[in-house]
């Protein structure tokens, strides 16, 4: 009996030890978890202000362009002086229409990787409205209008260059308002254009 009273206590010791080594290993565990989703968000972060930064200033470098096409164009419907394609020629530096190049890869990564569940719900919010209207606008921004069958034909010329127009206005002013919501994310997520 005595020698049971000995080893009760050493059991105790032991067993505490081997508890306080598995609770110590589930703690070190979920810090070191915390710590990977936490680099897993910021780098996402890293990411959307980069491509966003990067998309804006594709954004930026055709906006000039559509809305000088957009004047050229008005002038020349109002003129009444284009009746033929080959009369297009009036329109001095026309090189298409250009349709920015925006991408969406740090969206798409943020949602394979699951880094958008580390992300704060205002910023993922905001996030999901810009790559949601960016999406939109690519679809505007696209002339599909030249692909009807007679875009090309003389004798509809004034309803392509109409129609161009139009286009021209869609596409500015989504420009606008695609600029703006890239300043304010920016903005939110604390990389604001200086």
């Amino acid at each position: 009996m005595s020698s049971l009273r000995q080893w009760i206590p050493k059991l105790l010791v032991e067993s505490f030890f081997i508890v306080f080594s598995i609770l110590l290993a589930f703690a070190l565990n979920g810090w070191w978890g915390a710590r990977q989703r936490q680099a897993l968000a910021d780098r996402a972060l890293t990411d959307f202000v980069q491509e966003i930064r990067q998309n804006r200033e594709n954004l930026q470098e055709v906006i000039p362009y559509h809305i000088d096409l957009r004047k050229k164009f008005s002038d020349i419907v109002n003129a009444g002086t284009v009746r033929t394609f080959a009369d297009l020629d009036q329109l001095n530096g026309f090189q298409g229409f250009r349709p920015a190049f925006l991408t969406t890869t740090a969206w798409e990564t943020a949602i394979a990787t699951g880094a958008l569940t580390e992300l704060k719900y205002d910023d993922v919010a905001a996030l999901s409205e810009l790559y949601t209207m960016q999406e939109r606008f690519v679809e505007i921004s696209m002339p599909n209008f030249m692909l009807g069958s007679g875009s090309f034909s003389d004798a509809n010329i004034n309803s392509t260059m109409l129609t161009a127009m139009l286009y021209l206005g869609d596409v500015t002013a989504g420009e606008d308002r695609l600029t703006k919501i890239y300043d304010r994310v920016l903005q939110q997520l604390g990389a604001s254009e200086q």
